[in-house]
């Protein structure tokens, strides 16, 4: 798990991190998720992964507060971790073994997995939102959701990326 800072445009300090999984591959060295996540999926193991990555940002943000620093941690949910209805469950176990509040952690579900299963998906986020925990709508490459499948959604934020978050950064200095 590698961790990217978030960075505040106002006053250029780091106020939270992003949870990034990677493999470190013994031949090809540090692999990017696009080149094993599938296979993750298709041996039925991203809850596994999924809590993995959990567990390790959870430490981190233990540790970030020992340190001083009062970051959040973003982590990216797969399509299968919002329908598959073990998340939630598995997100309250992790905060309460690592002891960390939940408005530390936030989950960043993908726009178009939410528009796949957009009931189930919504059920997943609004009752980790009812934990306490940021729920942030990750808008990079996904379907389009409609006005009906977000009504009452759960969302605390939407991370933009890509060419989109250029121009907003140029158009906020």
């Amino acid at each position: 798990v590698l961790f990217q800072p978030c960075v505040s445009l106002d006053d250029e300090r780091v106020i939270s991190a992003e949870a990034f999984v990677r493999w470190r591959h013994p031949s090809f060295g540090l692999m990017a998720p696009g080149l094993f996540l599938d296979f993750v999926e298709a041996q039925g193991r991203m809850a596994d992964l999924t809590a993995f990555v959990v567990r390790e940002a959870a430490r981190a943000v233990k540790a970030w507060a020992l340190a001083g620093r009062e970051w959040r941690v973003s982590v990216n949910a797969a399509t299968s971790d919002l329908t598959n209805g073990v998340l939630p469950h598995l997100i309250e176990r992790i905060l309460a073994d690592v002891g960390i509040e939940a408005s530390r952690l936030v989950i960043e579900a993908p726009e178009g997995g939410v528009a796949a299963e957009p009931g189930r998906s919504l059920q997943t986020l609004h009752d980790i939102r009812a934990m306490g925990c940021g729920v942030a709508l990750d808008s990079g490459g996904g379907l389009p959701l409609d006005d009906a499948e977000v009504d009452g959604c759960p969302f605390t934020e939407i991370k933009i990326g890509g060419s989109a978050i250029i121009r907003f950064a140029a158009f906020v200095q």
